[in-house]
């Protein structure tokens, strides 16, 4: 702890928004060995650590710029909307390669997937829908002759 105090307390002007932010009062420091301990044990994103933490996303990310030269991101996880997100990992490492980014038909293809097995009922509706969408009406000579030939 006195090494991460130490690390910490050498920084004269942080960087980013928040440069009243120095890392160096007993809050900050109970936060980064909080984060320390957290990444040790898993990869995490930002946002969970916020989560786990008990304080805002904006405020997790500036602690994690802040701690970046002791970390590692050690895979990329995606959600179900927007890009992939590091997952975080404590110590030295190789950072893991940034996936390239989905196509439009594997977004679809992933939205289907993920459609039926989460929710059959909408995806059947989905399926009738274009299944009515694709069906001609038919009209029979026996209307034409009644009714006129139609618009």
């Amino acid at each position: 702890m006195s090494d991460l105090y130490s690390w910490s307390a050498s920084f004269t002007k942080p960087s980013g928004d928040h440069r009243r932010m120095t890392f160096r009062r007993k809050n900050a420091v109970d936060k980064i060995a909080k984060i320390e301990a957290l990444l040790r044990a898993e990869p995490m994103t930002v946002k969970q650590i916020a989560e786990k933490l008990h304080i805002s996303k904006k405020t997790s990310h500036v602690y994690n710029q802040h701690l970046r030269p002791l970390l590692h991101i050690a895979k990329w996880s995606r959600e179900l909307t927007g890009p992939p997100a590091p997952m975080f990992a404590w110590g030295p490492g190789k950072d893991a390669k940034r996936p390239r980014a989905m196509t439009g038909v594997e977004k679809t293809k992933a939205y289907r997937k993920r459609l039926r097995t989460e929710r059959p009922e909408a995806w059947m509706d989905k399926v009738n829908k274009e299944r009515a969408a694709r069906l001609k009406p038919y009209r029979s000579p026996l209307d034409a002759a009644f009714f006129g030939a139609g618009a």
